[in-house]
């Protein structure tokens, strides 16, 4: 599984848990690429994914 398929997919089941509400905000790109690790880029693509 490629980096940001896992952080596509964390998001995901955060968003399906209740971490976070409808209309709420997710976490900045900065502290999700410090979080993971990776670049914005990276954290980016995750993003898109889910959209």
């Amino acid at each position: 599984m490629n980096k940001y398929e896992q952080i596509a997919q964390d998001i995901y089941n955060d968003i399906a848990s209740g971490k976070y509400e409808p209309g709420s905000q997710l976490a900045l790109e900065k502290e999700m690429c410090a979080q993971y690790g990776v670049s914005r880029i990276t954290v980016k693509r995750a993003v898109d994914e889910l959209v």
